[in-house]
């Protein structure tokens, strides 16, 4: 991808129940119907830069198998946030 002088923040937080990891950028963004479609297997946006279409659909299954949420908010000429929330796991008794 060429370097278009965007900036990527990441942040790391806990709530009583959850580990909240946050990556949001101030990249091109995605319309909703983008937006719908980046789940579906193979769906690409990123083809001339060698994206395979499965890294949105892998991340949702280990979130997924982790008992996890994945919320995604992106406004088209803004940018994208990407929100991965999984259960603290250190509160769990043995």
């Amino acid at each position: 991808m060429k370097n278009k002088g965007g900036l990527v923040t990441i942040s790391c937080n806990k709530d009583i129940h959850n580990i909240i990891i946050s990556i949001k950028d101030t990249g091109i963004g995605m319309d909703e119907a983008t937006k719908n479609k980046i789940f579906t297997p193979f769906f690409s946006t990123a083809r001339k830069e060698g994206g395979s279409g499965i890294g949105t659909m892998i991340m949702q299954r280990v979130i997924d198998l982790h008992g996890g949420k994945l919320i995604i908010e992106s406004k088209l000429g803004v940018g994208t946030e990407i929100i991965f929330q999984i259960p603290d796991m250190s509160r769990r008794k043995s």
